[in-house]
């Protein structure tokens, strides 16, 4: 149960910085201050210490071992890093995590951290290009579709998670913000949906086994879970729109709702990722 958590944890952090970048380059209207760099800096280097840990972990899995065994064989974690994909993706992301963790203290302006948030959307894919996707048919359709799924349900939550924070401290560009929230965040519920269904359909042969095995079980929540969430923040938000400072109570609370039921789906993309795929039997005549 370790490495699921490690994964999840490794994806907050990432989403975390993304909401960051994305309030102090777009959303947020006014001079950045030196806290708002010191926070985007812990933030990416916490990313970068999740993905170190889950490097490890993921190598504890692969030997079938212990992290205990794995840290008391820092050759075999080197050997990993060179030689394996696996490692040499996750290191890239370390690299790139505690690079943007330092580039952040010298940037000032929005067009410098404009480019670190590009930069951590960016940073989001090396781990993608090497999961379970990669080695089924359809190759190249699976990897593509798994970080399109990443990039777009990640871009998804910590939009939400900006926007909740300018509601969060009335900031006064939140109103202005809303509607250029909502509408990227319907192409990424888009992106989302299309990309699963894409991806699913490229690791799973046979639809007769799906929903009694526990990897289909996974997938058919968190299908049902972003549906529901998509559907409901696009009417609430397009309905909320004429009244929204006089509903403005209301929509932080449904904001907090959106992003418990979108972080329950990114836990389920975590287990769907280390759940085994439903087996076909064939039963001899």
């Amino acid at each position: 149960m370790g490495l699921p958590i490690v994964q999840w944890l490794n994806h907050v952090s990432a989403i975390l910085l993304i909401s960051l970048l994305l309030l102090v380059s777009v959303l947020l209207k006014r001079n950045i201050s030196y806290k708002w760099r010191y926070a985007i800096s812990l933030s990416s280097f916490a990313w970068g210490i999740s993905s170190f840990v889950l490097l490890i972990f993921k190598l504890a899995t692969i030997i079938s071992g212990s992290v205990a065994q794995v840290l008391s064989n820092w050759n075999m974690v080197s050997s990993f890093i060179v030689q394996v994909r696996t490692g040499q993706m996750l290191a890239l992301q370390i690299f790139i995590a505690f690079l943007i963790s330092i580039l952040s203290q010298f940037i000032n302006s929005r067009k410098g951290f404009l480019v670190l948030l590009i930069l951590g959307i960016l940073n989001l894919l090396p781990p993608s290009l090497n999961g379970h996707s990669g080695s089924r048919n359809f190759h190249e359709v699976a990897i593509l579709s798994w970080a399109v799924h990443i990039v777009s349900i990640s871009i998804w939550v910590a939009l939400v998670c900006g926007l909740s924070y300018l509601f969060l401290f009335k900031e006064p560009t939140r109103f202005d913000q809303t509607k250029l929230v909502s509408k990227i965040s319907l192409f990424c519920f888009i992106g989302t949906v299309l990309s699963g269904f894409t991806n699913a359909a490229t690791r799973v042969n046979n639809i007769r086994t799906l929903a009694g095995s526990e990897y289909g079980r996974l997938l058919i929540l968190k299908i049902v879970i972003v549906s529901v969430v998509g559907v409901i923040a696009t009417v609430y938000r397009f309905w909320m729109f004429q009244n929204l400072q006089q509903l403005e109570t209301i929509f932080r609370r449904t904001l907090g709702i959106e992003i418990f039921l979108l972080s329950l789906a990114v836990m389920l993309g975590v287990l769907l990722s280390t759940t085994s795929l439903p087996v076909v039997r064939i039963v001899p005549n």
